[in-house]
């Protein structure tokens, strides 16, 4: 049986990265910034992967069909993600997207 072709892609980039560490006066200002840009996207991208396993194929960061993530050693994550869906089409992609921004937001909000 032929494997099934992608229907969809999808990027997605947070920004304006450098307006908010720019305005960093101390190391751990720095510090913070990118440790929190890192974080939203590990809590937005293993969201993403875990609320729909089996129709989101991470391109990168890459992660594992087991859900395992690799990192590198010089960050955490990246600014952004490219990923493909074989099942959702172009519209549902970016609903579920959308959704996951949605709730991440609601996450740091909270705190």
């Amino acid at each position: 049986m032929p494997e099934k072709r992608i229907k969809s892609y999808a990027g997605f980039t947070i920004g304006p990265i450098y307006d908010v560490m720019r305005h960093s006066k101390k190391t751990r200002e720095l510090w913070f910034g990118s440790y929190f840009f890192s974080w939203y996207m590990e809590r937005l991208t293993t969201g993403l992967k875990k609320n729909n396993q089996q129709d989101i194929e991470f391109f990168t960061p890459y992660i594992s069909p087991n859900g395992k993530i690799k990192t590198s050693l010089g960050g955490k994550f990246h600014d952004r993600f490219v990923l493909a869906s074989k099942s959702l089409e172009p519209e549902k992609l970016y609903e579920i997207i959308k959704s996951a921004c949605e709730d991440n937001l609601k996450f740091f909000e909270e705190i």
